[in-house]
């Protein structure tokens, strides 16, 4: 496994668990992304958000990774499945475009289905 394949693997197991302190270690401090070319999310955003999918959905899960290794990053497709709120079944197909620089992520353009994205959007901003 190449090493940044490594680093994506750790990102998205800190991601799907919760946990901001991998999520810290394995991402630069002023990290940035966007999500569908929409306003830069900085590190403490990613912080709060995946807290508050994790809230929202506790079962949230990444399935059918495929990673890739570049020379600069990495690129990952992957399914994010888990139980609404509501009951009703989280699927979404994501795409991840990371760049990075000395062993830490600093930027990352993810690509989401919009309308899987509908129902996440909604638990997390309702709360869960």
């Amino acid at each position: 496994m190449m090493l940044h394949e490594k680093i994506a693997r750790q990102f998205f197991a800190a991601a799907e668990a919760g946990d901001t302190k991998d999520l810290r270690e394995v991402c630069a401090p002023d990290r940035t992304a966007r999500q569908n070319n929409a306003s830069a999310m900085g590190l403490t955003d990613l912080l709060h958000f995946t807290l508050a999918v994790k809230r929202a959905i506790p079962d949230f899960h990444y399935e059918n990774c495929i990673c890739s290794g570049t020379d600069s990053g990495f690129v990952e497709e992957h399914d994010i499945v888990g139980t609404l709120p509501d009951g009703n079944r989280l699927f979404m197909r994501l795409c991840v475009v990371a760049i990075i620089e000395g062993g830490q992520i600093v930027s990352m353009h993810e690509y989401a289905d919009s309308y899987g994205a509908r129902g996440l959007i909604k638990a997390v901003s309702e709360g869960g």
